[in-house]
């Protein structure tokens, strides 16, 4: 992605908390026909080294996983928070136009169908946990095989990961507190957040 040096996030505790915190992301494969596109929530497991593993489920008829036998290599897209910003919050000048704060993470990887039914129901159950910890996941061995004769679960194996965080990072000090103080009151619950993650990469005039 077009990614100008300001933008660009190396920081990876902001980078994961995106990947959890928004993690109903694009998954994205190649086909002879074009992109193949999937919205899935998935599960972020970090590695000792390396950019960790991605874990999610689709449902059996969406034909997406079929791609996967001939090119496994997989493009998942994380959408953080995001903000319109007026011109009206920064200091007077003629070339002030209005644009968009964003945070958005990439991740590549090759994924892997897990065939294993036990194995595969851990994830579901871990998924769950994420989103819903006081709610155990707990079926009958036909209800289980039934749930899981209807999904395909897999997970990416992360290759490389890119970040943009366009926060205002170009714009003067003075412009930037007005722009976090105007999203700080908004009654937009994303617009707060996308001011706080301002305040974490703000650069060091």
């Amino acid at each position: 992605m077009y990614m100008p040096g300001y933008f660009k996030t190396s920081d990876m505790t902001l980078i994961h908390g995106i990947m959890r915190q928004h993690n109903f992301a694009t998954l994205i494969s190649q086909s002879d026909k074009g992109p193949q596109i999937s919205h899935v929530p998935l599960r972020f497991e970090p590695a000792h080294c390396g950019h960790g593993t991605l874990f999610g489920h689709l449902a059996k008829p969406n034909p997406h996983w079929r791609l996967w036998a001939t090119d496994n290599r997989v493009t998942v897209i994380f959408h953080g928070p995001h903000a319109y910003i007026s011109p009206r919050w920064y200091e007077s000048a003629p070339d002030n136009v209005p644009t968009w704060n964003y945070c958005v993470v990439h991740a590549r990887g090759e994924i892997e169908i897990l065939s294993q039914e036990s194995g595969a129901f851990d994830e579901i159950k871990a998924l769950v946990s994420q989103h819903d910890p006081d709610w155990p996941l707990v079926l009958s061995e036909r209800d289980r095989t039934a749930m899981m004769a209807g999904i395909v679960v897999f997970q990416i194996k992360i290759a490389d990961i890119e970040a943009k965080f366009k926060l205002s990072q170009n714009q003067p000090s003075a412009n930037r507190d007005r722009v976090m103080v105007e999203l700080a009151n908004s009654v937009n619950s994303v617009d707060q957040e996308t001011g706080r993650l301002m305040s974490l990469v703000a650069p060091k005039d």
